[in-house]
């Protein structure tokens, strides 16, 4: 995505739809990180979910974002003390 927008600076052309273009990019994102949640890897989705939520996007998608970080965050949690508390 920032190969993208810095091509299209260098080139000097304006894009008058780059609000569009940052939500498909931030949909990409969402579904990405619901698939890492998925598999589990909750530290890449908190990874995506922060990056996302830095850039301008519409409050339904940064509510979509808040969520899947939430649910990670809490998971991820749980998954540490469920271990620590199989070692103990």
């Amino acid at each position: 995505m920032k190969n993208a927008m810095s091509n299209l600076e260098k080139k000097d052309i304006s894009d008058y739809d780059i609000g569009t273009k940052k939500e498909i990019y931030a949909n990409i994102g969402l579904i990405y990180a619901r698939l890492m949640e998925v598999q589990g890897k909750f530290t890449e989705v908190m990874d995506i979910c922060t990056s996302l939520l830095l850039t301008p996007l519409s409050p339904h998608t940064r509510k979509l974002i808040n969520s899947i970080k939430a649910r990670a965050s809490g998971k991820g949690t749980l998954d540490i003390f469920i271990r620590l508390l199989k070692n103990s």
